[in-house]
């Protein structure tokens, strides 16, 4: 059964579309990507970034200028004693975050891989309170300056969209960036 405020928020964008159909199409893009406050995390999603604290204490992490703000990449070196195998960036999905990926980032790290991991806008560490395609691929554009070239990059369910349109060069303004494989979940 749907919510209170879901039941307001659906009559009233219901009756502005007949009145203002451009403004309250623009009013529902916009409260789309406001992104939930990083902050507030459940029970589950706290115990998980604390689990995580020794495995983030070992990352170089940096914060990097986008057009809209500042995002936090985070680099994580490959287990010592491996061959280097080249760099992999990691995108996570909507309301995730770069500890919510560890099981990933260690295994390409047993393999040799340098792994650099984006919070996209409004997430994790990352500033901001707003997100969409644009600032995403953005961000992962940054990522790709900084770090890149990529032997791969894994985009996770929201970030697999970033990551193929980021490669593909698919949003106007935006230069694509270099990956020899991209793999998407």
């Amino acid at each position: 059964m749907a919510s209170f405020g879901l039941k307001v928020i659906r009559g009233v964008f219901g009756a502005a579309e007949h009145v203002a159909p451009r403004l309250s199409g623009r009013a529902a893009f916009e409260l789309f990507c406001r992104t939930p406050n990083v902050k507030a995390l459940s029970d589950g999603e706290r115990r998980a970034v604390e689990r995580a604290t020794a495995f983030m204490a070992e990352a170089r992490h940096h914060r990097l200028k986008t057009k809209k703000g500042c995002v936090m990449v985070h680099e994580f070196r490959p287990e010592p004693g491996r061959a280097p195998a080249g760099t992999v960036l990691v995108i996570h999905g909507w309301r995730s975050r770069t500890e919510y990926m560890r099981a990933l980032i260690e295994g390409y790290r047993g393999a040799g891989y340098k792994v650099v991991s984006l919070d996209l806008p409004g997430h994790g560490q990352s500033q901001g309170r707003r997100l969409n395609m644009v600032n995403a691929v953005e961000a992962a554009r940054v990522a790709g300056e900084w770090f890149g070239p990529f032997k791969v990059i894994v985009g996770h369910s929201f970030g697999g969209a970033v990551a193929a349109n980021a490669v593909a060069g698919s949003v106007r303004g935006i230069q694509p960036i270099a990956a020899d494989r991209l793999v998407l979940i």
